[in-house]
Order: structure tokens, then C-alpha cells, then sequence
């Protein structure tokens, strides 16, 4: 694969076939430096050849980003700040940051973990976004307790854990956060379903038009069908970068309208209205993970 160079503003780099890692570099460039590109790194369900792993390959391509916003952001602010995104595609990702390379290279110790939206389950519930996170990747790598920040699932209902999750975002992030009017992350990292749906801002929903609150709680639907929350789109597109993962030949449509730009993606599909200042980077990955 190659990766273009001096790309015109509001290009869209097409890399078909995935990544290799000695262009791996020149992905990061564009992700962390060129405002103006959204990268869609795309594999190919057929893959290249016999017993080609391409669930590894998703992995490493997303930990390599990953590590590289975390150390730019230490460097540059002293933290880092990431959301974690629902569902089973980001398990990919947990399994390759767990293990070297990539296990050593991310700065643990100056991590912070929270998460796009959260199902209104208990932590240690099979459906728990927290719960997928904690058993797949935080357990086995040296983040201080204090650093996770998961979503209040057990205050109660879902609108009395929405403000208190927001109240505690709030309290993190401090007075010139609230200032501004919202959170700065460093990454966020989001999934998408073949509804168009990413968090929990699903097609129709009241929450996709929440413009001064942080987080907003959902009516019960999606798959399980329950109450959730959910990160809001003006803290989306308040992100210094964002990734998004997407999996499967049901999610293809969704990622092919999303990246032409089109009307009707906009229309139909809440992950065409993440907009961050920084074009969103898509890793996606025709072959189910």
C-alpha cells in the first residue's frame, strides 16, 4: 500500500488492502498533523491470501495510532485523555495494546479512560461497555484505578446517571473546560452500527440534538434493548482527534456514504454528524472481526 503525499485539503486518503508497517508512520502524519484528511484504511473481506489474520491487522493499525496520540499528548499536555467506544469491535484493539509491542510504548501511568456512551447495566454485567473494557484490556495493563472513569450506571435512572456522570466529567476537566463549554479530549474512539448509529445517537433520536449538555440519557433500544448514555455531539466534535472502528460487510454502506460526504449520509446516519475540527480518521475493515 501507499500512503499520498502532500495531500490537497479535504482529501480522502483511500488505502485498500491495509496498512504496512513501514507506511504506518506516514498514517499517523496525516492523523495526528493534517486537519483537512480523513484517512479510511480499508481491508478487504476476500483478504490477501489463505488464513490472512486481518482482525491482527485492524488491531495493530488502531494501537499504533493509539500509542502515537497518547506519547503526543503527554508530551505536548501531560495526559492523556481517550474514550473508549461501545460494542465488540473495539475488542481487536484491546488485544493488541495488551501485548508488546504496544503494551510498553503506551504512557500507562498518564492514561485516562472514559467512554462514549454506556448501556445502564451493572459494571459487571456481560453487556457493559466498562465491564468489555475492564476484562479485555485495563485489567492487564498498569493504569492507576483513579484514572478510570467509567459512566454512574447504578444511581439509578438513566437521566439521574447522565447528569451524574456529567457532573463528574465536569469536575474533571475543571474551569476551563467549562469555560469553553465542553471537554477537549485527546482521542475518541467510536464504533459504528449498520444503522449509522455511533455511541449511543441513534437515527431519530431526541439526543442527536442536545446542544449544551455533555451527556444525555437514551430511551431504551438498540441491541440489548435498554436505557443508555451517551456522549453528545458538540463533546464528539470538541475532540483534538477521532478514530473511528467499524467492522463487517453490514457496515460497508454506511462507511462508503459517511466518506463521500454524501447528503443522504448526513441525513440518515448520526456518524456523519461527528465533525470534529480535525477530520476523523475511519479503520475499517470489510471482514467481520
Amino acid at each position: 500500500c501507499s500512503v499520498p503525499q502532500d495531500l490537497p485539503a479535504g482529501s480522502v486518503v483511500e488505502i485498500h488492502g491495509g496498512v504496512k508497517r513501514d507506511k504506518r508512520r506516514e498514517v499517523q502524519e496525516i492523523f495526528l498533523n493534517d486537519p483537512q484528511s480523513m484517512v479510511l484504511v480499508a481491508t478487504d473481506a476476500a483478504g490477501e491470501g489463505g488464513g490472512h489474520d486481518f482482525s491482527e491487522d485492524a488491531g495493530a493499525e488502531a494501537a499504533a495510532l493509539f500509542c502515537a496520540t497518547a506519547r503526543e499528548a503527554v508530551a505536548a499536555r501531560g495526559r492523556f485523555c481517550v474514550v473508549l467506544p461501545g460494542g465488540r469491535t473495539p475488542a481487536v484493539l484491546f488485544a493488541a495494546l495488551r501485548k508488546a509491542p504496544w503494551a510498553d510504548e503506551v504512557p500507562w501511568h498518564d492514561s485516562h479512560f472514559f467512554w462514549s456512551d454506556e448501556r445502564c447495566v451493572p459494571a459487571d454485567h456481560p453487556d457493559s461497555n466498562y465491564g468489555l473494557a475492564r476484562r479485555e484490556l485495563l485489567v492487564s495493563v498498569p493504569v492507576p484505578a483513579g484514572h478510570v472513569h467509567r459512566a454512574p450506571t447504578e444511581i439509578g435512572a438513566a437521566d439521574q446517571a447522565a447528569a451524574a456522570w456529567e457532573h463528574a466529567l465536569r469536575d474533571f476537566f475543571g474551569a476551563e473546560a467549562r469555560a469553553r463549554g465542553f471537554p477537549q479530549f485527546d482521542l475518541v474512539l467510536l464504533g459504528v452500527g449498520p444503522d449509522g448509529h455511533t455511541a449511543s445517537l441513534f437515527p431519530g433520536d431526541p439526543a442527536l440534538d442536545i446542544s449544551d449538555r455533555w451527556v444525555a440519557a437514551v430511551a431504551p433500544r438498540g441491541t440489548p434493548v435498554v436505557a443508555r448514555l451517551t456522549l453528545t455531539l458538540p463533546v464528539l466534535d470538541h475532540a483534538r482527534h477521532v478514530m473511528f472502528l467499524a467492522a463487517g460487510p453490514d457496515k460497508k454502506a454506511v462507511v462508503d456514504a459517511v466518506a463521500a460526504g454524501s447528503a443522504a449520509a448526513r441525513a440518515n446516519y448520526p456518524a456523519a454528524h461527528v465533525s470534529p475540527t480535525e477530520a476523523p480518521l475511519w479503520l475499517y475493515s470489510e471482514a467481520a472481526l
